[in-house]
């Protein structure tokens, strides 16, 4: 009897061993896909950016320290005169969980791109209304509600639930478009929002913080 539970004992570990694996790795894989899941698809809170940026950047520290550590330890291990299996197990596990989120990463590039494309689809009988303000008082609205009705039935809404308002400012700089679109997107940085910006004249000299995507650009200003 207690032979045969000695037995089982290191069976029923490794088992248990194998489902806590399991789970490490689909966790990796799937936590920050899930967060970016909430943060474009959902009504969001501060709380629930929050969450994000931290789990994004901590995706990106967790997959360098996964290099340093397997390295490392591979190292140490072989130096220490541990066996090859053993060597090769670590680094197997270290491996796995460095693509588990490299998976995960690009998933969330994934669903963002797919949140995202609809913005300048949505926003063009915005920019219309605008351009046929202009034509008809000679100079952009003050604020978007001018264009209702009489150029637009209603402001269109962004498509994503979490950030569903176009923002709409004057510029009034000489040379350049005088007014603009912003989309507000989640930001890695905490400190520093990201935009998806409509400027129907393209600003030259802009700095390197600045993305052009056709007649979208991405800034952080």
């Amino acid at each position: 009897m207690n032979g045969q539970q000695t037995e089982a004992s290191p069976k029923l570990t490794t088992k248990r061993r194998s489902h806590i694996w399991v789970v490490w790795i689909g966790l990796c894989m799937s936590l920050l896909p899930a967060l970016t899941l909430i943060m474009f698809l959902q009504p969001v809170s501060h709380t629930a950016c929050f969450l994000w940026q931290v789990n994004f950047t901590m995706s990106l520290m967790a997959m360098g320290l996964c290099l340093l550590v397997g390295f490392a330890l591979g190292i140490t291990y072989i130096y220490l005169g541990k066996t090859k299996s053993e060597t090769f197990r670590l680094l197997a596990r270290v491996a796995a969980t460095f693509v588990a989120i490299l998976v995960g990463v690009l998933i969330s590039h994934a669903i963002e791109r797919f949140a995202t494309q609809s913005i300048p689809l949505r926003a063009q009988p915005l920019i219309y209304a605008i351009s046929a303000y202009e034509l008809k008082y000679k100079k952009p609205p003050a604020k978007l509600q001018q264009l209702v009705p009489e150029f637009i039935a209603a402001i269109p809404h962004t498509g994503m639930p979490g950030f569903p308002h176009f923002s709409y400012r004057l510029l009034g700089v000489p040379g350049q478009s005088e007014w603009e679109l912003r989309v507000q997107l989640p930001s890695v940085d905490m400190f520093e929002p990201e935009w998806r910006v409509f400027r129907p004249v393209k600003v030259t000299g802009e700095t390197s913080n600045v993305m052009q995507l056709s007649d979208w650009t991405y800034t952080t200003k």
